[in-house]
């Protein structure tokens, strides 16, 4: 495999997968195995897709995915037009806001520097095309978090997948905010939830120039389990208004640990 030559920049674009279980801090090794499945050059870019499986040490199934990364002249990135529009989700970008209260359950959630929201602006607990739950939440960009010093070297970029977690973080409020842990002893989020499928884009990158990152997420179904809930939602990541993330299906599963 040869790339076109230059100083290029490696972004991944995409994926789809399974999650088959939690990790645990006594679960030891993992096992990760790659394939290269494809590869195409179209002018100066190149693009490649992997197959993705995780396993434990002993051979049970942890994770399996299939992702496309690409290798972009600078350029490329500069001239990005983020996702096409889709009028849900630009309907709910345009909503007016206001500080919606998290208190009460922000102990619960992700702190200090893996906290990827610095408010919720809108909620509606009946919002949404399924009228299940819409909410939106907002972060100003620090151009100096963590992530920008390591990732990538001399191409600071923040991790796609600190972009997943916020819309995650964001889904874990409107569950709590629905109020879907009554009656729960010990709730317990999986995130991403087990034995469901999901799926991102990414069309556009959060670098330490831009502003803010706004992110919306409207809950599509609602599962009972047997201890819990499954909550499937659809949702996108705008950075400076251009929408460059969307995930869907994106599951979080409820369950009481008790």
């Amino acid at each position: 495999m040869r790339l076109a030559r230059g100083n290029l920049k490696f972004r991944n674009l995409e994926g789809d997968g399974f999650l088959h279980r939690e990790l645990q801090p006594e679960d030891g090794t993992l096992v990760v195995e790659s394939e290269l499945t494809a590869f195409s050059r179209v002018g100066p870019m190149t693009i490649v897709t992997f197959a993705v499986v995780m396993t434990l040490a002993s051979g049970e199934p942890v994770l399996e995915l299939t992702t496309q990364f690409g290798f972009f002249p600078a350029a490329a990135l500069v001239r990005q037009a983020g996702l096409p529009a889709k009028p849900h989700f630009s309907a709910a970008f345009d909503l007016p806001g206001e500080t919606v209260k998290t208190g009460k359950i922000e102990k619960r959630l992700a702190g200090g520097k893996m906290r990827m929201l610095d408010e919720v602006d809108y909620f509606d607990p009946t919002g949404g095309e399924a009228g299940l739950g819409l909410i939106r939440g907002r972060q100003a960009v620090d151009p100096n978090a963590w992530y920008f010093k390591a990732h990538f070297y001399q191409d600071p970029v923040q991790p796609g997948s600190l972009g997943l977690d916020a819309l995650a973080q964001l889904l874990a409020r409107a569950i709590l905010l629905k109020g879907l842990d009554k009656g729960m002893s010990n709730p317990h989020f999986e995130t991403i939830a087990t034995a469901a499928p999901f799926k991102w884009s990414y069309r556009g990158q959060v670098t330490p120039d831009k502003k803010e990152v706004v992110t919306v997420m409207e809950i599509v179904s609602l599962e009972p389990r047997e201890t819990g809930w499954l909550v499937t939602a659809r949702g996108s990541l705008w950075r400076d208004g251009l929408r460059v993330y969307e995930v869907g299906p994106y599951s979080l599963a409820l369950v009481d640990k008790g």
